[in-house]
């Protein structure tokens, strides 16, 4: 099977730089050891608050109409 790749969504247009941001500064902590894998969870509400959510929203809305 061929993946789907959605077009950038509203959302993604607007928040995807600052969680794409938040990601990878939260994976080169953790793996420098800075971070501990426990502070995943932190990183997940932090990703949901800047707009994980409803990215999320507009991707399952897309696909669900595909």
């Amino acid at each position: 099977t061929t993946p789907m790749y959605p077009p950038t969504l509203p959302a993604m247009e607007q928040k995807k730089a600052t969680i794409d941001k938040l990601e990878l500064e939260t994976y080169i902590k953790i793996v420098t050891g800075e971070k501990s894998i426990d502070d995943f969870k932190e990183f997940e509400k932090e990703w949901r608050k800047l707009g994980g959510d409803e990215i999320i929203a507009e991707l399952e809305e897309y696909f669900a109409e595909k």
